[in-house]
């Protein structure tokens, strides 16, 4: 079964977040803080890449404050969605579905209205279906229908 995802609907229902004044959690180590609110904060949210999120291992996924995750979510789904790789050759798609398995039960996810959670929801679905097989490969589909889940029942 094929599931459409409409990227457009996805960027509508975030569009009411601005671009926010930081983008990275201000407690982090100050030296890391400013290297990854360097890599993010200078670049419209559109021209944002895979490899500005740095890698698995080091990157600023995880410290993104809750008003830049709302603005940068509509960017990270389509990032994820096109099979885009980061700067080691590793598949974004796999950090997002790892960053939102355990649903939206983080801080930075706490501006995110009940409709956008619908919409991150619809999303990890059509992840499930239409990059079931790359999914599969990568060892990651557990962690994709725990995702689904979780953001469903949000």
């Amino acid at each position: 079964m094929r599931l459409n995802f409409d990227f457009a609907e996805a960027a509508e229902a975030f569009a009411c977040f601005a671009k926010p004044s930081a983008y990275i959690q201000a407690d982090l180590y100050e030296p890391e803080r400013d290297e990854y609110e360097q890599m993010l904060g200078g670049k419209a949210r559109e021209e944002l890449v895979a490899a500005d999120f740095g890698t698995v291992a080091w990157g600023p996924l995880c410290y993104l404050t809750p008003s830049a995750m709302a603005y940068l979510l509509p960017r990270l789904m389509e990032i994820a969605a096109c099979d885009a790789t980061d700067s080691i050759g590793d598949l974004f798609m796999m950090r997002f579905i790892n960053r939102f398995s355990a649903g939206p039960v983080g801080s930075e996810f706490s501006l995110l209205s009940a409709k956008q959670r619908t919409v991150v929801a619809a999303f990890l679905e059509y992840l499930s279906t239409e990059h079931a097989e790359v999914v599969t490969q990568e060892c990651w589909d557990r962690a994709l229908t725990e995702a689904v889940l979780n953001w469903r029942d949000a």
